[in-house]
C-alpha cells in the first residue's frame, strides 16, 4: 500500500516552523493543530514505546525509526528509511517517501 502526499504538504522552512506561520497556512491545510506548552516530558519516561523522527537530507525527507528498550528505558534504533518508509514496529506503516512523485 503507498499514500501519496495531499498538495498542501510541503517540508517545513528551514529552522522550522514557528506559530506565526499558522496563520498563514493554506485553505485546506488540517484544522487541527496543537501547541505544545514548551514543558518537556522524554518519550521514554511517558512510556512511549516507538517513534519515527524525521529529517532532510538534500531536500528528501529521511525516517529514523526507534523502540524503547525496557531493560535500559531508552531508545535503540531500528532503521533509516530513505524513499520510502515500510515497518511493522509498534503498527503497520508503509509509505512513499519520494517527494519527486509529488512534484512532478
Amino acid at each position: 500500500m503507498s499514500t501519496v502526499l495531499p498538495e498542501w504538504f510541503y517540508p517545513a522552512p528551514p529552522g522550522g516552523w514557528t506559530a506565526d506561520m499558522l496563520d498563514h497556512l493554506p485553505p485546506d491545510a488540517p484544522r487541527h493543530v496543537e501547541l505544545i506548552d514548551g514543558s518537556l516530558i522524554k518519550y521514554s519516561d511517558a512510556g512511549i514505546k516507538h517513534f519515527r523522527r524525521v529529517e532532510q537530507e538534500d531536500g528528501i525527507p529521511v525516517v529514523y525509526t526507534f523502540e524503547l528498550e525496557p531493560a535500559v528505558t531508552a531508545y535503540v534504533p531500528t532503521g533509516i528509511h530513505r524513499r520510502r518508509l515500510r515497518t511493522n514496529i509498534g503498527f503497520d506503516v508503509d509509505v512513499d517517501l519520494d517527494l519527486e512523485k509529488v512534484r512532478r
